[in-house]
C-alpha cells in the first residue's frame, strides 16, 4: 500500500495502483456531484454542457420513436433502428451527383461511380476514365489512356538533346531541302527520330547501345509492322552505316520526282 494525495480534496489515502483522487471523489462529478463511472470528472449532463455539440441534433421522423438523432442530409432522418439501410449505398451514389458540386472530393468509393469523358493527349483516342482513378484533373488538358502514353507525353514534355547520329542525319536532310519534322508521335505506340509529310516517310536512328539487344529488336519490328500497316513507310538506320555515310543511308529512300519539287518551296519544320 502506497500513500497518495487526492489532486481534488487534497487528502492523503492509500492504494495500491497509480490513481490521483481518494475513493470519496472518484466516482463523483466535479461540478454536480452526481455519480460518474470509469474515473470521469464529469457526467453526461455536465460534459454536454461544457461541450456542447456543434452539430445540428433532430428528432427521429418514426410516430413511435422520441430518440434524438445527429442531423445529417445523406439519410432520411430516422435513427439507427428505423433506417432502412437496404437502399442506403443507392441513396447516398444518388446525393452525391446531385447535391455535391465538386464530385472529386467525394469519398474514393463514391468517385468510382462517376466516369469522365476524356480524349488522349498523346493517340487521340477517345476513352472513359473513372474520376477516382484518373490521374489529372476533369477541367485540364492532359488525359492518357494509357501508362505509355503517360510515358509519351512526359517524353515530349522533357527536353532532349538530339544524339551525334541524329545531329548527322538532320544536316544531310537539310543539305537535301526536305521538309521534316522532329520527334513525332505515331498511334501512341512510338516516337520517330524524323519524318517527312510529304511522302509520310518515317526515319529512325537507332543507337547501338538501346537497340542492340533481342528486346529492343523484337519491340522495333512490331512498330514497323504497325506502321506500315498505316500506310507509313518506315527507314531504319543504324549508327554505325549513319557514321560510314548519312548521305548514303538517304539514298536508300525512294522518293517519286513530282513531290520532290513540289516540296522545294517549304520551309524546313523543326518539332
Amino acid at each position: 500500500m502506497s500513500t497518495h494525495i487526492c489532486t481534488r480534496c487534497n487528502k492523503a489515502f492509500e492504494h495500491n495502483g497509480n490513481v490521483n483522487r481518494c475513493p470519496d471523489c472518484r466516482f463523483i462529478c466535479e461540478r454536480c456531484g452526481g455519480p460518474v463511472t470509469n474515473y470521469t470528472n464529469f457526467c453526461d449532463k455536465c460534459r454536454q454542457a461544457t461541450n456542447p455539440r456543434k452539430y445540428k441534433m433532430i428528432k427521429c421522423k418514426h410516430p413511435d420513436c422520441n430518440n434524438m438523432i445527429r442531423y445529417n442530409p445523406k439519410r432520411t432522418g430516422y435513427c439507427h433502428i428505423h433506417t432502412d439501410w437496404s437502399n442506403h449505398s443507392k441513396r447516398l451514389t444518388q446525393y452525391n451527383r446531385t447535391v455535391k458540386q465538386k464530385p472529386k472530393h467525394l469519398h474514393r468509393r463514391a468517385q468510382n461511380e462517376y466516369t469522365v469523358d476524356c480524349i488522349c493527349k498523346v493517340c487521340g483516342k477517345p476513352f472513359k476514365a473513372r474520376l477516382g482513378t484518373v490521374k489529372y484533373r476533369p477541367n485540364q488538358d492532359g488525359f492518357c489512356c494509357s501508362s505509355y502514353c503517360v510515358g509519351v507525353n512526359a517524353a515530349q514534355q522533357t527536353p532532349k538533346k538530339d544524339t551525334s547520329i541524329e545531329r548527322a542525319i538532320e544536316q544531310a536532310l537539310v543539305e537535301r531541302k526536305w521538309h521534316y519534322q522532329k520527334q513525332v508521335p505515331f498511334c501512341g505506340l512510338t516516337i520517330a527520330d524524323f519524318y517527312l509529310p510529304t511522302y509520310n516517310v518515317v526515319i529512325y536512328c537507332d543507337g547501338e547501345y538501346w537497340h542492340g539487344d533481342s528486346k529492343s529488336i523484337e519491340r522495333d519490328a512490331k512498330q514497323n509492322t504497325t506502321l506500315r500497316a498505316k500506310g507509313y513507310k518506315v527507314y531504319r538506320f543504324s549508327e554505325s552505316s549513319i557514321i560510314h555515310s548519312p548521305h548514303h543511308c538517304l539514298d536508300q529512300i525512294n522518293l517519286s520526282q513530282e513531290p520532290l519539287f513540289r516540296q522545294l518551296s517549304l520551309p524546313i519544320c523543326e518539332m
